[in-house]
Order: C-alpha cells, then sequence, then structure tokens
C-alpha cells in the first residue's frame, strides 16, 4: 500500500516535469512566432496558455493586444495585465505602475501606482526597480526618500534598466538644486561608458539643446551615432532635427529626410510624421499638402501618434470635424499629447455635437499629468467652466500653465486673482501676469489684457502699487505710468 502511494506521487511529480516542460516548448513556439511576426499565432498559443494559468502567456497576450497586433486594442490589454498581476506577475505589476503613473490607458493615481511598484521591485524587476526607485525620490504616492529612491535607481540600472539614463537627464533638466548638473552628468557619462544606448541619447540631446553644458551639435551627431549603433534607432529623429537645423550652421534637409526614412526602415512609424510635416511646410521643396496627408495616413495606420494628430490637424482645418475626432481619438489611443489633448478641446468645446465634459476630462487629465502645457490650460478651462466649488482647481491648472509662459493661462489667472474667485485676490500678482500674458505672443489677447490692467490699476492701493512696481521690475517690465505716478492712479479713480 505504501508503494503504491509512492508510484502515485512519483507519477503526480512526472505528469508536472511533463506539463511544464510542454509549457516551455509551447511558449518558446509561441516566441518564434512572434519573431517572424505571425502574431496571430503567437496569441492563439499565449491565449491557450493563459487559460492554463500561465501568466507569462497572459502578460504577452496583453502586449500583443496594447501594440495593436492582433485585435482586443488597449482595453482587452489591461484586463489581462490585471489579472496576471493580481496573480503577482512582476512585469504585468510594472506595467500598472508606469500607465497609473502617467495616465496611459488609465486615469493617473499616485497611490496605486506607488502600490504596484513596489510589488514588483520587491521581485526584482528591473522596470519595478526604476519605477519605485522613481516615485520614492520625488515622493509620488508614497513618503518621499531621495535617498532610498537613487538605490532602487542604481540597482534598476545594474538589472539592465536603460531608462535610468532618462531620469539623469531629468534632473539634469531640472537644474537639481541638492545634487548639481555636475553630479548627474557624471552618473550619465559613466551609463555611457557602460554602454547605455539611451544615455548616449542623453548626452546628446543636452549638447544639441545646450541644456547644463554648451550647445555642441558636433559632440551631439556623435552620441546619437553611437546611441544608433547600440540598438537606439529612436536617435535617427534626433539626427534628422540636427540636419533640419543645421550641424555645422547651414540646415541640410536632404539628409534630414534620409534620417527620417531610416526611423520608417526601423518601425518607427513617426518617420512618416516627420516627412509628411517636412512636405506639408515646403521644407526644401514646394508646400505639397496631398502629399503630407498621404504621409500621415500611412504613419497613423502604421501606429504613430503623431501622424494622427496632424492628419486630425488638417481635417479639422477643412471644416471636417468627425473625421477630425477620429484622427485624434486614434492618437489620443496610441498616448499622444497633442492628440489627447486636440479630442479633450473637442470634446470640451463641442466642436461636432453637444459638449462632454466627462469624455473631455479622460482625455485631457493624463496628457495633463504627462507636463502637456496646454492640456494643463484646457484642463483648468474645463474645470473653471464648471461648478463654483472647482475654481480653486482651476486656479490651481492655470498657475502650471502660466509658470511654463501659457499667455491665455496667466491672463486666465490673473482674472481670477483680480476677482478673488476660488481663493484670496491679488492684485500686484495680477498685474505682473498681465504684463506676461501681454509680451506672449498672442494679438487676440492685447485688448482684454489692456482692459483687465487698466481694472487693476485703478484698485490698487499705494502698497499694492508699490509691491507691483517691484514685481515687474524684478521679472525686466518698464514701469506703466499709473505705477511710477500715484497721481495718475488717483486721477483715473476721479
Amino acid at each position: 500500500m505504501v508503494s503504491g502511494w509512492i508510484r502515485a506521487i512519483f507519477a503526480t511529480i512526472t505528469a508536472s516535469w511533463t506539463s511544464q516542460s510542454d509549457m516551455r516548448d509551447q511558449m518558446k513556439e509561441a516566441e518564434a512566432a512572434w519573431e517572424r511576426e505571425d502574431f496571430a499565432a503567437a496569441a492563439a498559443i499565449y491565449s491557450r496558455l493563459s487559460r492554463s494559468g500561465v501568466d507569462a502567456a497572459t502578460h504577452n497576450l496583453a502586449v500583443l493586444q496594447a501594440r495593436g497586433h492582433v485585435p482586443g486594442g488597449d482595453r482587452g490589454a489591461i484586463r489581462l495585465y490585471r489579472k496576471s498581476a493580481n496573480r503577482g506577475f512582476a512585469q504585468s505589476q510594472s506595467e500598472f505602475a508606469h500607465r497609473y503613473l502617467h495616465g496611459v490607458g488609465l486615469m493617473p493615481h499616485d497611490r496605486k501606482a506607488a502600490m504596484w511598484a513596489r510589488l514588483a521591485a520587491e521581485k526584482g524587476d528591473a522596470r519595478g526597480l526604476y519605477h519605485y526607485g522613481y516615485v520614492l525620490f520625488h515622493g509620488i504616492g508614497t513618503k518621499r526618500d531621495r535617498v532610498a529612491g537613487l538605490a532602487y535607481l542604481e540597482r534598476a540600472e545594474k538589472a539592465g534598466w536603460d531608462e535610468v539614463a532618462l531620469f539623469f537627464e531629468n534632473r539634469i533638466r531640472l537644474s537639481d538644486a541638492n545634487a548639481g548638473d555636475d553630479h548627474w552628468f557624471r552618473r550619465l557619462n559613466e551609463s555611457a561608458r557602460h554602454g547605455s544606448g539611451l544615455a548616449h541619447l542623453a548626452l546628446g540631446r543636452l549638447h544639441a539643446e545646450g541644456i547644463g553644458v554648451t550647445v555642441d551639435r558636433k559632440t551631439a551627431t556623435e552620441h546619437f551615432r553611437t546611441a544608433i549603433k547600440l540598438g537606439r534607432p529612436e536617435a535617427w529623429q534626433n539626427l534628422g532635427e540636427l540636419h533640419e537645423s543645421g550641424i555645422n550652421g547651414e540646415a541640410d534637409i536632404a539628409m534630414a529626410r534620409e534620417c527620417y526614412r531610416e526611423m520608417i526602415e526601423n518601425d518607427l512609424p513617426d518617420g512618416h510624421y516627420h516627412l509628411g510635416r517636412l512636405a506639408e511646410g515646403g521644407t526644401g521643396e514646394p508646400p505639397d499638402s496631398q502629399k503630407a496627408n498621404q504621409l500621415y495616413q500611412r504613419g497613423c495606420d502604421q501606429g504613430s501618434g503623431a501622424a494622427c494628430h496632424a492628419a486630425g490637424r488638417q481635417s479639422e482645418a477643412c471644416g471636417l470635424l468627425d473625421e477630425a475626432l477620429a484622427f485624434y481619438e486614434r492618437g489620443a489611443e496610441l498616448h499622444d499629447c497633442d492628440a489627447m489633448c486636440a479630442a479633450g478641446r473637442m470634446y470640451r468645446e463641442g466642436r461636432n455635437g453637444h459638449p462632454d465634459r466627462s469624455r473631455a476630462f479622460r482625455r485631457l487629465l493624463p496628457a495633463a499629468r504627462r507636463g502637456h502645457i496646454e492640456s494643463i490650460y484646457q484642463l483648468g478651462l474645463l474645470i473653471d467652466e464648471g461648478e463654483a466649488a472647482s475654481v480653486r482647481h482651476a486656479r490651481r491648472e492655470y498657475r502650471v500653465a502660466a509658470d511654463a509662459g501659457h499667455p491665455h493661462a496667466q491672463y486666465r489667472l490673473a482674472r481670477l486673482l483680480l476677482e478673488g474667485r476660488g481663493g484670496s485676490s491679488d492684485l500686484p500678482e495680477a498685474c505682473l501676469l498681465l504684463h506676461q500674458a501681454r509680451t506672449g505672443g498672442d494679438a487676440s489677447l492685447e485688448r482684454d489684457v489692456n482692459s483687465a490692467l487698466s481694472y487693476a490699476y485703478r484698485d490698487m492701493s499705494a502698497e499694492e502699487r508699490e509691491r507691483a512696481a517691484d514685481l515687474l521690475t524684478e521679472h525686466g517690465f518698464p514701469l506703466p505710468e499709473a505705477l511710477t505716478y500715484p497721481a495718475a492712479t488717483a486721477a483715473s479713480r476721479a
């Protein structure tokens, strides 16, 4: 009887080994199908294995759906990611961290982003380590801890997660006061020396733009070419843009076109967008809107969100609003911020029917969370046009966009400060914002700005005039007569 029991256990273990071996073979078969771009065959295998509880297969099937290789779309992919994430699969958990952090297909949610990042990081997932380090460093959805955050980022880099270089680049762009640009440049250069293509790409962008270093287009070119050799074909776009603006002082549009064609050769559909942009603008040849439209359509069909936005912009200019919205929606599904903003704006304004505030919010919020300034302004408008109790939130959105130099946001925020809506009034600050809006290059604002300034000057006390004068001087504006001569203000009140 005992021997029969032992045989039964042995048979169970053997069957388990056979089953696991068969699953591994099927996973390899699916990977081979994916490699030869037979996505339907790969999806069929993954679907079968997913039903058997193989979390890696569930995750890979979600990736195929999210990339549009098989039916299901991003919504179907999210359902699959959630299934495997809830079962503890680290890659799906880090995917949710990314999506909640940046609002990709889901409404941004800081605490959920931090939770999923922590769960993935605990399993040693390189992407999860990166996201958890990022949220810890910035205090997103969790208590801020810069030391622990950097430690997780270093672990992510050692685990092979290249995007840590983008974190270093961002710190340089923000001119981090605590560590200084030199520290982050050293980290970025060290990553580049260790063969990080993304680090070379980041260094190329910084040298091309002169951020933290003197503008050096030749050095930027060398970094971009090294990034390409190290497997970062997206650097072709940066190289093309350098040729457009001129590496040695003179634009080389022919070389720029070659770079954008290389993007297409490397399955980067944004290459179609850039070629279309050149054709539409007549850069290096006569403008050809029809050719541009064909290139935008081709890029859109191949998954370029930027091309979808450009095609929508052309359709909207022709009054084809339903077609424009369809293009914008396709671009939004591809996570293009310009397309999200354009779709949100159309919903807010009710351009193709009645305003739809709910859809406008769903489109604008993710783009705004990624720092898209026009989306932040549009979100402020959406809130401002809603319930009176939300005006303080509108004021917050306007503030972010105004600080980034958006003239309409500067004007809107100034009006709220003048009227004391959503908080206390502040006439000197409103005065500064109005002067900034007037120099923002939008002539359509001039009349409204001048009218608001007259209102501000009229109602300022002597102390407020003095503070307004100090603010304008500090920001390099010449003092208007109403602030230079108090008698002029007194006369205007009379």
